[in-house]
């Protein structure tokens, strides 16, 4: 999926010290794999803040959010990578006459939730006017809806946060476009739409991103949201600085090069609980059950995620889908004409 015949190891995985704008040089790597572990540090902090400015829309209820976002995506999912379509984006998500219901069951399924529990968010959904069944077809969340706030401020958080984490990605040496193969040629991309202007059709591909990363994820953790997202926020506190500082980030990039317990900044509940916007003792009994699962480890000054269980294979084949679908992504973007250089060197 990433790179192909005839491409450097240097477009491969996302090298680019000659890329366009101010770029750091990156650490080389060294056993050609791809560097899954400095993007999903990236990409965690994109998902821990937008999953909680979403969340706000559904007064902080995960599961809502997530059923709400379900049935958005599947309605206009069909729609991410055809250019042709592109226009239907806009100025405004597309009409309800082009989003597509989608069933119960099928949603369920989609939401990795229980039928019932599914029922009573959608009924509830449907109750607050924020989604609606079409003649026996199914659910839609209709286009009116994600006009009025608090979502269309979510579709502005989301377009904020994306380019947050391309300058992130850009300022440590990494150009997503070749690392997707999606990069054209100077002569091809000289006529983009302004990169605003796409930011619906942004919305939607990167909301069907998202929701392959919850729910890939969260099975780790017995399909609860909530813990899964305190896992995660943990593990984007403990390595912060790694994150974002250039040399560190290269040297820790592969999936086998974890960064070593005593590099890692213990989060403590106050910070994990402010981060979310969860209660205190939510967010206490949470960590403490992972810690009994052997998930966490209680150090001096909070929590750690440990090496052993970042090298555990489900969190590192979850690791290597943030990367693949988030390359997957921006060749949808790509396609769409989203123009990724006009973002990462605006000042």
């Amino acid at each position: 999926m990433v790179g192909g015949a005839g491409v450097s190891e240097e477009m491969r995985y996302g090298l680019s010290p000659g890329a366009s704008g101010p770029v750091m040089t990156p650490m080389p790597v060294t056993t050609g794999g791809p560097p899954q572990r400095l993007v999903t540090r990236v990409v965690l902090e994109y998902l821990i803040t937008l999953t909680v400015a979403a969340a706000k829309a559904h007064d902080g209820d995960f599961k809502a959010m997530v059923v709400f976002m379900a049935i958005q995506h599947a309605n206009v999912e069909y729609m991410e990578s055809d250019p042709a379509r592109a226009a239907s984006y806009f100025g405004g998500y597309p009409s309800d006459d082009l989003r597509r219901p989608i069933t119960a069951h099928a949603l369920s399924q989609s939401a990795s939730l229980p039928p019932e529990t599914c029922r009573r968010y959608v009924q509830r959904l449907v109750e607050q006017g924020n989604c609606r069944r079409v003649d026996g077809r199914g659910l839609i969340v209709p286009s009116e809806v994600m006009a009025r706030e608090p979502f269309a401020a979510s579709i502005d958080a989301t377009y904020d946060a994306f380019v947050t984490l391309l300058k992130g990605l850009h300022g440590l040496g990494f150009d997503a476009l070749a690392a997707a193969g999606a990069r054209r040629a100077p002569a091809e991309a000289a006529v983009r739409p302004a990169p605003e202007s796409l930011k619906y059709a942004l919305s939607a591909v990167m909301t069907g991103y998202v929701m392959r990363v919850i729910l890939d994820g969260v099975g780790i953790h017995g399909n609860d949201f909530v813990r899964g997202l305190i896992f995660i926020t943990v593990m984007a506190m403990n390595v912060e600085r790694i994150t974002h500082d250039p040399s560190d980030a290269w040297r820790f990039a592969e999936a086998h090069t974890t960064p070593p317990d005593h590099m890692r900044a213990p989060a403590s509940i106050r910070a994990v609980s402010d981060r979310l916007g969860l209660p205190y003792e939510t967010t206490r009994q949470h960590l403490i059950r992972m810690v009994n699962l052997g998930r966490a480890q209680r150090v001096d000054g909070g929590f750690i995620i440990p090496g052993p269980v970042n090298q555990d294979p489900a969190n590192l084949r979850s690791g290597l889908n943030i990367y693949l679908w988030l390359m997957r992504a921006i060749g949808q973007l790509e396609r769409l004409g989203f123009d990724f250089d006009a973002v990462v060197t605006a000042g």
